[in-house]
């Protein structure tokens, strides 16, 4: 069995698409699964180093419309599911994969386009279903809401100890972290800095 991962990271889009593909290729990877990971050559880069060790990694060429092409050149047999996580894919061009992959999943936090799918994963908080609807298929399943976030299985095994080092501090904050992953455009992280100097609070901040 075969999972194909369509996502690229960059300055502007982040990494959050590649790192919450990478988190389901790790449990995909377990149940014994190929995994490949298809993405546009700057995105590279950004591949953590047990990604470029342990899965398969297809570079693809050309424009948005000749991606498909280098798939199935690639990868002549096909995928069991290509997971599209991309802003550039739509229902167009994931339709001209139905005779390549056998499932198609698509995840996406937009609800902005038509999408030509069978599984749809929107992992934002408080998202509606209704949102999607009429935006894919009648047959497409649609997943919704925040229980449903790929997470690393590091945030598994350490939830235990986190709560229970967070019930021991009684309320008290001395230490903030904040992070965007790897994209501020918008300067966000100077608004956090901000607003915490003018809080007044007395705590650390990484």
């Amino acid at each position: 069995m075969k999972v194909v991962f369509r996502v690229d990271a960059s300055p502007v889009v982040g990494i959050g698409h590649l790192m919450r593909c990478l988190a389901l290729a790790t449990r995909f990877s377990k149940e014994g699964w190929s995994v490949y990971f298809a993405s546009r050559s700057d995105t590279i880069a950004y591949f953590p180093v047990t990604l470029r060790n342990e899965y398969e990694v297809v570079v693809l060429t050309g424009q948005r419309k000749t991606e498909v092409e280098c798939l199935r050149r690639n990868i002549p047999d096909g995928a069991t599911i290509l997971v599209v996580d991309h802003y550039n894919w739509d229902a167009e061009i994931e339709n001209s994969c139905r005779n390549w992959a056998d499932t198609i999943v698509v995840i996406d936090d937009l609800a902005n386009r038509h999408h030509d799918t069978d599984i749809l994963l929107d992992q934002t908080f408080g998202r509606d279903a209704h949102e999607y609807r009429l935006l894919v298929p009648n047959k497409c399943q649609i997943i919704v809401g925040s229980k449903y976030a790929l997470l690393r299985p590091e945030f598994t095994e350490n939830r235990s100890e986190a709560l229970s080092r967070r019930n021991s501090r009684r309320g008290i904050v001395d230490r903030i972290l904040v992070s965007l992953g790897n994209n501020d455009s918008s300067h966000i992280v100077s608004l956090i800095l901000d607003a915490v100097q003018e809080s007044d609070l007395d705590v650390a901040i990484d």
